[in-house]
């Protein structure tokens, strides 16, 4: 799909290289993951219009709790139609959302919502940015991630054992590895040592880049375009928890910093992700355990 607007691309049907997993549906405690893929598509590209009724308005940013986190008006819009929508269908669910929690938090499903990834992208006029929208079982693992650019009708949908085209990089030298990262943080301490591994990552990989929207890092790892993604101190599960899906099914690692399992609950989610080749190089250098 290369049309640049919303409405004209088909956004049930995935990118080129994506494959939205068919089949007889998988049973969750009584809801199939087909149910769920599919709800997930459509509660994103709803989200996805309201994001794109935002660029014909003002950008009505505001600052959040720290001076590097904002908010915009299609920010809460985007999340209010997206818990409007999942919640109609699934009231006893929980959501946890970039935006506040809703639902029954004790609930069997927990949906994981970013409504807008990338908001200073997004509110620069800059790409990519988007909507990432997750399920997984309460205290269980992902079950379906759904991750959609809406402007560049581009979307990642995938299902746990569904499988995905996405293919990660073949690369085995950390040497030429090409890995993104960034921040989010007012903390001169986060500051400092986040400099201090892109110091590293420039001595011992290919390079960085600055993407700007985690979930679309972790995808572009996925398909091969990256081949790594490392944020501390920055990120949370809405952010990742779509790609750390997607990123799996591919057959690529997502881990935090230690290689402890990636936290999708709430608080801080620290990430290291790659096309497994070059996981465990990573994490040394990541840690500064490289000279």
């Amino acid at each position: 799909m290369t049309s640049n607007t919303f409405g004209t691309p088909n956004l049930g049907t995935p990118s080129v290289g994506v494959r939205v997993a068919r089949g007889a549906p998988t049973s969750f405690a009584g809801v199939s993951a087909t149910n769920l893929l599919e709800s997930a598509i459509d509660a994103a590209r709803a989200g996805g219009e309201r994001l794109m009724e935002g660029l014909l308005r003002p950008p009505e940013i505001y600052q959040k709790s720290a001076r590097s986190n904002i908010v915009t008006w299609a920010d809460e819009a985007s999340q209010e139609t997206i818990v409007e929508l999942l919640l109609g269908r699934y009231p006893d669910h929980a959501i946890l959302g970039e935006e506040g929690s809703a639902g029954n938090l004790n609930g069997p499903y927990t949906w994981i919502v970013d409504p807008l990834d990338g908001t200073s992208n997004y509110a620069r006029g800059m790409s990519p940015w988007g909507v990432s929208i997750a399920v997984r079982e309460t205290n269980g693992p992902l079950l379906v991630g759904v991750i959609i650019d809406p402007l560049r009708g581009e979307m990642f949908a995938v299902e746990r054992g569904g499988g995905t085209t996405c293919e990660p990089s073949d690369t085995v030298d950390i040497g030429r590895a090409l890995i993104a990262t960034g921040l989010q943080n007012d903390d001169p301490q986060a500051i400092h040592e986040h400099a201090l591994r892109i110091e590293q990552m420039h001595l011992h990989c290919r390079g960085t880049r600055a993407i700007g929207c985690p979930s679309f890092a972790l995808a572009y790892v996925a398909a091969g375009k990256l081949d790594g993604f490392v944020e501390k101190d920055a990120t949370y599960a809405w952010d990742v928890a779509a790609a750390v899906l997607l990123l799996e099914e591919a057959g690529g690692i997502a881990s935090g910093f230690q290689g402890e399992p990636v936290n999708l609950g709430t608080g801080i989610t620290n990430i290291v992700a790659s096309n497994a080749r070059i996981h465990a190089e990573l994490l040394d250098i990541v840690n500064l355990r490289r000279a």
